[in-house]
């Protein structure tokens, strides 16, 4: 996002979004991804370890995998390395809340709203502990 800032650009949220067709939702396929997948991102942060970007695809992709113990680091380290106004931070907060939930650690959870900041990130309507994340990590009430 850096380059759009850079030219005077600005990020607006709209309601749109993304259908990715032909995506192999079976076992078999979702192996070979990962498969795929990892050795890409270890080369990617490799590459640009000062970049939030590699981290959060790290810590999204385990996120999705289940794998939520190895999310958390990338993910806190994606974070570490974010701007607040950044579109990737209030999905950074809601992997998080999302990865400490899925491991039983509800306190970790809540110390980690999916408001995030106190920037421009909208809020959410309800402490986590009360409405508790759904399965994609976003608060099951707002997010």
């Amino acid at each position: 996002m850096d380059p759009i800032y850079r030219h005077g650009g600005n990020i607006l949220r709209t309601d749109l979004f993304v259908v990715h067709s032909g995506y192999d939702h079976s076992p078999q396929g979702q192996q070979g991804k990962k498969a795929r997948d990892m050795p890409l991102l270890l080369l990617d942060i490799e590459d640009r370890p000062d970049h939030p970007f590699p981290w959060f695809n790290l810590g999204m992709t385990h996120n999705h995998w289940g794998e939520f113990k190895e999310a958390i680091p990338a993910l806190e380290k994606s974070l570490s390395l974010s701007k607040p106004h950044e579109s990737t931070v209030r999905k950074l907060y809601a992997m998080l809340v999302n990865s400490y939930w899925q491991l039983g650690a509800k306190d970790a959870a809540r110390a980690n709203p999916c408001s995030g900041t106190k920037s421009s990130i909208r809020r959410c309507c309800t402490p986590i502990g009360s409405c508790g994340p759904t399965g994609s990590g976003r608060c099951s009430r707002c997010c």
